[in-house]
């Protein structure tokens, strides 16, 4: 209503702030100097046409208030009538009341440091024997008899002032907005944009104090005010449901996809930057990946959620180590790729079975104490990834038994691999595909129901305890609808998959200018990067006391890996020699061996705590050591 429009006015008047912050005097060591000094530039350009000596003014005003504009207010000599509001003949009294208390609220400002409040004439208003909230429906209307547009040094201004200070204010709101804890300056500057570029030159007022009122009585509107230049509490926005920070990180991707593919050789842009970009491009990706699969999954079974995860998941992985294997087919004096694609799906299995349910289970213990484990689908899993493993690594077993891990030929002069271990390994691409639709369809189908009962039953029978007490696993928010969240799956995991290859393009120049080994960068980085939206969804998921779906998206993951991921791999390099031989070495054999025995152990109580995921995590570092130690392999180079 009017009188709180005059409350809000009245506070304003008193209200004072200090304005010399570190903030505040960053931002004029780095934007307002070098603002003011545009301001004057275009100042004296306006000045020497003549036409436009009003700008002149108009901009050395603005100069001096852009180099600290901390305290100050942009004021607009305004003038406001009461008029009536238009409404029809059969509109009934309770109706007419209704518009005229709509139309007499201001239009404020929700940040505390950005406002635009108009100061009227108080006395002319309250007072006014024609106005009553019970009358006929009034409203507030600016009036304007200056004509801006008849006059030509607008032109003027327009054709030559205010496109430059356009674009350095567009700068400006870009580089603070994506700082985002800069975003009040960002709003000033738009806010000009907007009410003060278009102004006429006469009508605007910069000063220390908020007055009432001028001696000739015009009022006056406050068009800007800042008190600071930072507010940490920026970072709590949200944009479409996501947090500012990541969309303002979008930025990178499109970096990344220009440095990446627009410099391929590397001439301007060295390969180390690319790989930092690449690295953290992934971020954002995947983080409206994680939402995206949130979506889904909540307005679905967690099952469900937990295969399209992995599902895409594996697309990227597919695409990385197919890019990979036909790098070493055109180079063969480069790294040894083949090599890094094997260290890659031990790397994934290795994080996925020890790395994701292990910082789940930390995040998820430190919030809730305890969580609950549904022991019946978790059986179902390890059963599953205890025969895709077996399968995967069957060749690999074969050859070291009988023929060595090398693979020579035998004394006979037969190819021992060709003849005995290929096809083996043609057997196990076509059986493991089998294995992994039989598991869906027992999930997913025809035992769905009987896993959720059996995991309601025990809970309802008290066997299972969590911190809600009652067990209960409440459903992620759902950000967007399934369409939305379909195609925002399918474009961000295009978009990872091609961030991810510019990272992995500079491998060769990281690897050869440094000690790592191959395998260690395929345990670690190749294994890990393609998996950081798993990771963040799991976390979410366990942040939410749903730590069953965290560990189903490291498990199923898992064997996609063995029953997909490798199987495509193997009739990929049959129809198309790729030198990808599926034979491991024993460091691989045996790290995922112990890590399949010991995830499943951790499971055996149905409970899940921060002490269980430790462990975990704290195998999987161990791993990481020994394979940083590990010396590169001559089946490398056969």
């Amino acid at each position: 209503m009017v009188t709180n429009f005059f409350m809000a006015s009245s506070f304003l008047i008193y209200f004072t702030e200090r304005t010399v912050s570190v903030g505040n005097v960053f931002y004029c060591l780095m934007i307002g100097w070098w603002v003011a000094i545009a301001y004057l530039f275009v100042a004296a350009l306006m000045a020497i046409t003549i036409i436009g000596w009003p700008y002149a003014k108009f901009c050395c005003k603005l100069s001096f208030y852009f180099l600290w504009p901390f305290g100050k207010f942009v004021k607009e000599y305004t003038n406001y009538e009461l008029q009536h509001a238009v409404t029809s003949n059969d509109e009934s009294e309770g109706n007419r009341d209704a518009v005229s208390m709509d139309a007499d609220q201001p239009n404020e400002q929700d940040t505390p440091t950005l406002v635009g409040n108009s100061d009227l004439d108080r006395e002319d208003a309250v007072n006014s024997s024609s106005w009553s909230p019970r009358s006929e429906p009034r409203y507030l209307k600016k009036v304007s008899n200056v004509k801006i547009w008849r006059r030509p040094s607008t032109y003027v201004w327009i054709l030559l002032g205010a496109p430059a200070l356009f674009f350095i204010h567009s700068i400006v709101i870009v580089l603070c907005g994506l700082l985002v804890i800069f975003i009040p300056v960002s709003k000033l500057y738009l806010i000009s944009l907007k009410k003060v570029f278009l102004m006429p030159p006469e009508k605007m007022c910069i000063g220390k104090h908020f007055s009432n009122q001028k001696r000739n009585k015009v009022p006056m509107e406050v068009i800007l005010c800042v008190y600071k230049a930072v507010n940490i509490y920026f970072y709590k926005y949200t944009v479409d449901g996501m947090n500012i920070m990541v969309t303002n990180m979008l930025v990178i991707v499109l970096i990344t996809l220009g440095f990446g593919y627009g410099d391929p050789q590397s001439r301007f842009i060295s390969p180390v930057t690319k790989f930092i970009f690449g690295v953290i491009s992934i971020i954002p990706c995947a983080h409206y990946l994680g939402f995206a699969i949130t979506s889904i999954s909540s307005q679905s079974r967690h099952v469900v959620g937990a295969f399209i995860n992995a599902l895409f998941g594996s697309i990227i992985e597919i695409f990385l180590y197919v890019s990979t294997l036909l790098k070493q087919k055109e180079d063969s004096t480069s790294p040894c790729y083949p090599e890094i694609v094997k260290s890659a799906l031990t790397g994934s299995l290795l994080a996925t079975m020890l790395f994701i349910p292990g910082i789940c289970m930390v995040v998820g213990g430190i919030k809730h104490k305890e969580q609950a484990v549904n022991v019946r689908s978790a059986s179902v899993s390890s059963t599953l990834l205890f025969i895709s493993v077996a399968g995967a690594f069957t060749p690999t077993i074969f050859a070291t038994s009988y023929g060595g891990y090398t693979c020579a030929k035998m004394p006979d002069g037969t190819d021992f691999y060709h003849d005995n271990v290929q096809p083996i390994v043609i057997s196990v691409a076509v059986l493991l595909p089998v294995a992994y639709v039989i598991g869906l369809f027992y999930s997913l189908f025809t035992h769905a129901q009987v896993l959720d009962d059996h995991f309601k039953e025990k809970q309802s029978l008290g066997n299972v305890t969590t911190s809600q007490g009652s067990g209960h696993h409440p459903q992620p928010v759902v950000l967007w609808g399934r369409l939305k969240s379909v195609v925002i799956l399918l474009v961000f995991t295009v978009a990872m998959a091609f961030s991810a290859e510019v990272a992995i393009n500079s491998l060769e120049d990281i690897i050869k200018g440094s000690r790592i080994t191959e395998t260690f960068i395929g345990v670690t980085v190749i294994a890990v990067v393609p998996e950081i939206p798993e990771i963040i969804n799991g976390i979410q998921f366990a942040l939410k006391n749903n730590i069953n779906l965290s560990l189903e998206i490291g498990s199923s993951i898992a064997v996609q890996v063995c029953l997909l991921q490798i199987p495509v791999l193997v009739v990929i390099d049959w129809i198309y020699p790729l030198s990808f031989s599926l034979l491991f070495n024993d460091i691989h054999l045996w790290s995922v061996i112990l890590s399949v025995i010991i995830m499943n152990y951790t499971f055996v109580d149905g409970k899940s705590d921060y002490f269980q995921g430790s462990m975990l995590c704290i195998v999987y570092l161990i791993l990481l050591i020994v394979f940083f130690f590990a010396p590169e392999t001559a089946v490398c180079r056969m």
